[in-house]
């Protein structure tokens, strides 16, 4: 990505920060985070399926990471969200809940269901909370479309419900079978679990649906890898399934006491990187510019300040008045 400038001093100030749908705590990118129920733990696995114990002691039934890499577990048994850091530190987040899904917003907000109050919740980094979105029957998944919409399966209605960011709810999908965990690929697909039938669903961003995976034992939680691989926590049988883009099932995990999923989303950002250029002509032309990699999608502002540089302390003579 290139920027040319006519003849006059400019700075550009590039802000870049990088997000993605996978990652770890003091681990190579790509392993994936499961709550194991009964054996109250949550355990970690490497691409190639490696496992270890990342922290003991929750009932990790949902799991999210926010932008900074601590996850978050509802653990249904003690009615609590617990905070789990990236060295393993557990705190109790969030008290007197009947938690489900987690999803966390663009802005780092916490979203939190209740399911029986029948209720969404938004948290505060502080821990503190307000009410989203009421008078929902058994919410369970929770996940954000690319516009920041959010979207409910809704367990005990059969359906899932589309949520803006100003609380407005409209029907999105009808005639489920228990819908459980929900995810969003790439190209702003919703997948959905379809519980009782041991189907995944697809929805396509107008609604059209399709089935995607079936003959599946008891699935509960999606997640998907920065691959656009699906991964499935199957609790009759107590495995993770690892289903390609193109529907390919192969089994990834056994023995396992399937909980949440959650890939941590990549920490790093890249800020305030700036150039001063002395913008001429012909050969003399100066361009500022960048270059961004990578498969999953990066949030960029760029910013032309070159009216600010005539104020003092800069004092810059001739500064472009209307950069583009």
């Amino acid at each position: 990505m290139k920027f040319k400038v006519l003849p006059f001093s400019i700075v550009f100030a590039f802000a870049l920060a990088t997000t993605s749908i996978c990652g770890t705590a003091h681990a190579a990118p790509g392993d994936l985070y499961s709550g194991q129920l009964s054996v109250r733990s949550v355990e970690k696995f490497t691409p190639a399926g490696v496992r270890s114990t990342f922290a003991a002691g929750p009932f990790a039934d949902w799991l999210a990471f926010d932008s900074k890499g601590n996850l978050f577990a509802s653990d249904t048994e003690a009615n609590t969200i617990v905070k789990i850091t990236p060295t393993g530190s557990q705190t109790t987040f969030g008290s007197l809940i009947d938690p489900a899904g987690l999803a966390f917003d663009n802005a780092d907000s916490l979203f939190a269901a209740d399911a029986s109050a029948g209720v969404i919740y938004k948290y505060a980094a502080d821990g503190s909370r307000t009410v989203f979105a009421e008078g929902l029957s058994g919410p369970a998944g929770l996940a954000f479309d690319p516009a920041g919409n959010l979207f409910v399966s809704e367990a005990n209605a059969n359906r899932i419900t589309k949520i803006t960011t100003a609380g407005t709810k409209t029907p999105f999908a009808s005639n489920l079978a228990t819908p459980l965990g929900l995810a969003f690929d790439t190209s702003g697909n919703l997948y959905e679990v379809d519980f009782s039938t041991g189907k995944i669903l697809r929805f396509t961003p107008t609604g059209a649906r399709t089935v995607f995976a079936r003959r599946l034992a008891a699935p509960r939680q999606l997640a998907f890898d920065k691959n656009g691989d699906l991964f499935v926590a199957n609790f009759a049988t107590q495995v993770i399934l690892k289903i390609t883009p193109a529907g390919t099932q192969t089994t990834f995990a056994t023995n396992v006491n399937a909980g949440g999923l959650a890939f941590e989303p990549g920490t790093a950002f890249l800020a305030n990187i700036s150039t001063r250029l002395f913008v001429q002509t012909g050969n003399n032309v100066g361009i500022g510019g960048f270059i961004i990699s990578g498969s999953v999608p990066k949030k960029v502002l760029i910013r032309g300040i070159g009216p600010s540089l005539a104020a003092p302390p800069s004092n810059v003579a001739n500064a472009m008045p209307d950069p583009r």
